[in-house]
């Protein structure tokens, strides 16, 4: 059987006081931030092809042109896990600006090298409520940023709508690509691809395109099914209607057929009661008549004997 924990009443609305107390404690350590998480492209790949020496060389590099750019916008290099990047900003604008930056440097640390030692990273950001405690950030939008990287296509930045505004602000375009379940969201967020560069802007009217070619395709698709339902739909109807049509005229022939039928009858059963009113008042009248004749014959008269 196990063991009941019974508590004091004072001593529960202590520790029901000291977790709330503690709850404003951490409530306090919440503050705004905007998170920027990057990851490489075939990373994992590449150190099996090249090994592990060439990998933390590439690795090196990596850290070298973007750490820069990072810590130049404001941001925060909370941690590196991997290949992949964690930072964080005060400022949104200076946020989305940074990333611009990576992805520039990356672009420029490209020309020249064969394409096995080119880096492509992929960059996702959100911007929300998180907690920082001993140098690392935690919150639904460390969780949120994390998810949006993953989803990025390579050398795109993604960002969440909340951060639309500030990707105006520091004068770029940006383009929707989608949307993201997010923890916390009662309906999914919308995602937004940061239009960097001329070739981005151009990657991004490319995938535009193919997304709404494959649109088209998916709602044309779906008008020839619903097209080609609705012709099924037509023939069925056309046959029960000819199947109920037919019925119906088979119905008013049976009734028509029950009406003479009936009125056949109807006559007979007349005719018939008519023979017999008829035979009941000939009765009657032979009757009536024999009576009168009784009525009217002479009665003998008795002898007077006087």
């Amino acid at each position: 059987m196990p063991r009941v924990v019974t508590m004091d009443r004072d001593r529960l609305q202590e520790l029901l006081q000291a977790r709330a107390q503690a709850d404003q404690e951490l409530e306090k350590l919440r503050t705004p931030m905007t998170i920027l998480f990057s990851d490489i492209k075939g990373s994992t790949a590449y150190a099996e092809k090249k090994g592990d020496v060439e990998y933390m060389a590439m690795i090196s590099r990596h850290h070298a042109i973007l750490f820069p750019v990072i810590e130049r916008e404001g941001g925060r290099i909370v941690k590196t896990i991997g290949d992949a990047i964690l930072a964080c900003f005060q400022e949104p604008v200076a946020a989305v600006k940074a990333a611009a930056g990576m992805q520039r440097g990356l672009v420029e640390d490209r020309k020249g090298r064969d394409e096995t030692n080119q880096i492509h990273i992929r960059i996702g950001m959100h911007k929300g409520l998180g907690l920082i405690k001993d140098g690392d950030v935690f919150g639904d939008v460390v969780n949120a940023a994390s998810r949006i990287q993953n989803q990025a296509e390579v050398e795109q930045i993604l960002i969440t709508d909340v951060l639309l505004d500030a990707a105006k602000s520091a004068g770029f375009e940006c383009v929707k690509m989608g949307r993201a379940e997010l923890k916390g969201k009662d309906e999914p967020i919308d995602l937004y691809a940061v239009a960097w560069s001329e070739a981005a802007s151009q990657q991004l009217i490319q995938q535009v395109q193919t997304q709404y070619e494959k649109r088209f395709k998916d709602l044309r698709k779906q008008q020839d099914e619903l097209e080609e339902t609705f012709e099924k739909a037509r023939d069925q109807w056309r046959t029960e209607r000819r199947n109920l049509t037919g019925e119906i005229e088979r119905l008013e022939e049976s009734m028509e057929r029950a009406r003479q039928a009936a009125r056949a009858q109807t006559s007979e059963d007349l005719q018939s009661e008519i023979r017999f009113q008829l035979e009941e008042a000939i009765r009657a009248r032979q009757q009536l008549e024999e009576e009168l004749l009784r009525q009217l014959k002479p009665v003998p008269l008795r002898p007077w004997n006087g």
